[in-house]
């Protein structure tokens, strides 16, 4: 098949060397690797947009002992971040699977660069989400990805997963953090007004043409600048094409059954094939079994990542983890009601929880988590405090002095829209923290003595209850305008504010256990002939700990590129 099949319609049986089955930056690196390695590759993407969970993400990666921060001059070293994993997972490293990892992570980046559209820019100054602990960092591990310029796909530019459309701007506008603060800016800085001008010019001029903005950022760019890669490549890849099985001869794996709207066929992959599929967060029965909060948890991946690939790893009969300190890569989430049952979903990655002058409390009252905390830890949080009592959904509560500086989840700074927030029961609004306690269904006395504490807490710049602002991650996640705590304001100013935050994720961490080469392997240890896994398809190698920005992609880039090299390396 060649690229300028814009439909991407899986019509015929096909044989190849590797079949990835899933397109996100996992699926995307084996397929890239493969083909750069002179093996024929198929993709084959059971949606009607290649992209999966990675699209719709920050795109960041964890990479320690990377070229880039090397040329940087970051401060870090094998020992520090064997030191800071060992620190962070106790019983749960992984010494063969993470050492595989950080052997070939910053090999398997700078092969991808080489090879591909690929760019990335490490963050002089990101800390380890656990920055407390011996080990970590304040930069150097986190990579971003370069931003990309759609344009470049050209009539293929429709074929990639849109970004979530809560987190764009004027229906179709990707925006960054560094606009944001460009934003605030506006009034005073002319470089500020230019720079934001400029964005909107091209935006409007991109929608005489296009669906939505073509200046990617985050995971949009990374995986429009791979989809741009698969096509140079002339790499078959099949939308609307769903895996329903492996197929197997004797102790190998095959190749894979395909139904599309053509019909079913077979693809026989002399080498191998990759499950890349995107996890099983929207699984209900993997959710039951794997989840604390089944029930009341909202989960941001695709809802087509319905562990596709657990299930035929299964079938083939490997072994799924079961030790894990988490089963998903958790996050706060809020949701507001559309009408008619729909409800839209909004991660609390960053921002309002962790900036100054906003607290969390659980149906008692009182805080129960440093809010400055990573999103993994604080719905963590969330989870093991519902345990003792009723903590979901919790609230984040501020003032009308936050609100206006900072936004509270899909309530933007100076929006005019909070009328409509508040009519959806999204935002509450109280006068009084008496009232706010009243319409929240929390203890009147309780929310009083909570508040009335953060603010001596902002006064003095020490949280003495849960250490808000006292690690180098909370810090640089807060306002460092704001002092002498950069995460610590008053609650003072009415009206107050109120939203509803519920534990979710941003992806499955459980998953078929694998070796080094991300081989699947069976419940005797031994690998499966022919039968790959990585991404969320793969077990997490963190146990679901999450180190730092970009553990998923990380390690799904770095294990797509092993994959392949082993699949190039072997003859069936």
């Amino acid at each position: 098949m060649k690229n300028d099949d814009t439909k991407n319609l899986l019509s015929s049986d096909l044989q190849v060397d590797v079949a990835v089955i899933g397109s996100g930056a996992a699926g995307f690196s084996a397929a890239l690797t493969a083909a750069q390695e002179g093996l024929d590759v198929v993709i084959i993407e059971k949606t009607d947009v290649f992209g999966g969970t990675t699209a719709i993400s920050g795109g960041a990666i964890w990479i320690p002992g990377s070229s880039h921060a090397k040329r940087m001059g970051a401060d870090d070293s094998r020992e520090k971040v064997t030191t800071y994993l060992k620190n962070l997972l106790g019983n749960h490293y992984s010494g063969n699977l993470i050492e595989a990892y950080l052997d070939a992570a910053p090999e398997a980046i700078d092969y991808l660069e080489a090879h591909t559209h690929l760019r990335f820019i490490p963050r002089k100054y990101s800390p380890d989400y656990h920055s407390d602990l011996e080990g970590s960092v304040l930069g150097g591990r986190t990579m971003d990805s370069g931003h990309y310029n759609g344009r470049r796909l050209g009539k293929r530019f429709a074929d990639i997963r849109s970004p979530l459309p809560q987190m764009m701007a004027f229906g179709g506008l990707m925006v960054t953090m560094d606009d944001v603060a460009n934003l605030k800016k506006i009034k005073t800085s002319l470089k500020a007004f230019f720079k934001l001008a400029a964005l909107g010019a091209r935006f409007a001029f991109d929608k005489l043409s296009y669906p939505r903005g073509t200046r990617l950022v985050y995971g949009n760019a990374m995986i429009a600048a791979m989809y741009r890669s698969a096509l140079d490549a002339d790499i078959a890849m099949f939308r609307g094409a769903e895996a329903k099985g492996l197929i197997r001869d004797g102790d190998r794996i095959t190749g894979v059954h395909v139904a599309s709207a053509a019909g079913e066929y077979q693809i026989l992959a002399k080498r191998g094939v990759v499950l890349a599929t995107g996890g099983a967060s929207h699984n209900e029965q993997w959710r039951r079994e794997n989840l604390p909060t089944p029930d009341a948890h909202f989960s941001m991946a695709p809802r087509t990542n319905t562990g596709d690939g657990l299930q035929m790893g299964k079938e083939a009969l490997g072994k799924v983890a079961n030790g894990n300190a988490k089963n998903a890569f958790f996050a706060p989430v809020s949701k507001l009601p559309l009408g008619k049952g729909r409800v839209l979903q909004f991660p609390h990655l960053l921002g309002d929880r962790l900036m100054p002058g906003s607290i969390a409390v659980g149906s008692d009252g009182r805080r129960f988590v440093n809010e400055a905390e990573s999103y993994h830890q604080f719905a963590s949080a969330m989870v093991e405090a519902n345990k003792e009592g009723s903590h979901v959904p919790v609230h984040l509560i501020c003032d009308s002095v936050f609100l206006r500086k900072y936004g509270l989840g899909m309530a933007r700074v100076d929006t005019k829209a909070y009328d409509k927030l508040i009519q959806a029961g999204y935002l509450i609004q109280a006068e009084s923290i008496d009232d706010l306690a009243m319409k929240i269904g929390v203890p009147q006395e309780n929310l009083a003595e909570t508040v009335s504490a953060v603010n001596a807490f902002a006064a003095s710049g020490v949280d003495t209850e849960f250490g808000k602002g006292s690690t180098a991650y909370n810090r640089y996640m807060g306002d460092a305008s704001q002092s002498p705590n950069p995460c610590l304001g008053p609650i003072e100013e009415a009206p107050f504010f109120a939203i509803k935050l519920w534990p979710g994720d941003i992806g499955s961490a459980a998953g078929l256990v694998c070796d080094g080469n991300a081989r699947v392997l069976d419940s005797e240890s031994q690998p499966i002939e022919g039968l790959y896994a990585c991404g969320n398809d793969m077990n997490s190698i963190w146990s679901g700990f999450y180190p730092g920005g970009g553990i998923t992609i990380g390690p799904g880039l770095t294990f797509g590129y092993l994959a392949a090299k082993h699949m190039s390396a072997t003859m069936p």
